[in-house]
């Protein structure tokens, strides 16, 4: 639910901004001026955002000195945690399928033949799968073990990764490609939505879960430096088709990594809950 209302509130926000654009697009020469049009939007719901936040949240408590022994002891059960650190190359995987997803306009445009509106429009439109997709897994999730869900996303996004990659000819439709790259859409919101469920279904303690997460999201969310600067070579040495092809061949290998990463967490948390059992009996 928390994944899947950010995302709806981004996909409306989204749609707005698309709004704005398509009508300065209308007239003629006014491209620069409905891009300024659409970043003061932004501008302002940042701003209002911030005031929200200001007003609304509380002040945040003192810690105890006597909390810094306890935190330290906390730390170090985190670091010791073979499970923590897969869960963190999980999400490292899961998060470039997201950041992947923001070069699908480019796509649009230099493959797929559109303009930037209607690649904008792909983009906007195929977001509110977020929303959808979220809930749906962590329903799904529910009712079967987060691990074995990610896995088989892990594969369905690679297997539409690894076609995206393949030299189309002039004979395959566009709606062919266009419905890969919405299966990479629900596949990386679906995982993008319950990733962090895996600390659940390690039984992780709970005293620790605040800095369980953290250390988590430092690994995790690593592509929001690297990620943009490795693609963004890889298309410019080959401009076009054969770019994107060598991009989705990486994103390919890359879901293939989260898919073995999580392969064996779901093995190692097997073995412990078989153990706990045995020592229960």
């Amino acid at each position: 639910m928390l994944d899947g209302g950010r995302g709806l509130v981004a996909s409306v926000f989204a749609t707005v901004a698309l709004f704005i654009l398509s009508e300065r697009a209308a007239s003629a020469g006014a491209s620069v001026l409905g891009l300024q049009s659409v970043i003061v939007f932004y501008s302002f719901v940042v701003l209002l955002a911030a005031a929200i936040i200001w007003f609304t949240l509380p002040a945040g408590g003192s810690h105890p000195a006597n909390r810094a022994s306890d935190e330290r002891a906390h730390w170090r059960r985190v670091l010791s945690e073979p499970g923590v650190w897969l869960q963190g190359g999980t999400v490292i995987c899961a998060y470039c399928g997201y950041k992947a997803l923001d070069n699908y306009g480019i796509y649009a445009v230099q493959v797929l033949d559109m303009n930037e509106l209607d690649a904008a429009r792909l983009n906007t439109y195929a977001s509110y799968i977020r929303p959808v997709a979220a809930v749906a897994a962590g329903l799904w999730a529910d009712r079967w073990r987060s691990s074995k869900l990610i896995t088989l996303l892990f594969f369905i996004a690679g297997a539409a990764f690894l076609t995206l990659s393949q030299d189309f000819t002039a004979s395959i439709a566009t709606g062919l490609i266009v419905a890969n790259v919405l299966i990479t859409f629900v596949a990386v919101y679906a995982v993008r939505g319950i990733y962090f469920s895996l600390i659940e279904e390690g039984h992780v303690d709970r005293r620790i879960t605040g800095s369980a997460v953290g250390l988590i999201s430092v690994l995790g969310f690593t592509p929001d430096v690297f990620f943009g600067s490795i693609t963004g070579r890889i298309l410019d040495a080959n401009p076009g088709a054969v770019g994107f092809q060598h991009y989705f061949l990486l994103l390919a290998l890359i879901c293939a990594g989260g898919m073995v990463l999580t392969m064996i967490l779901s093995r190692r948390l097997t073995v412990l809950r078989k153990r706990a059992t045995m020592h229960t009996a």
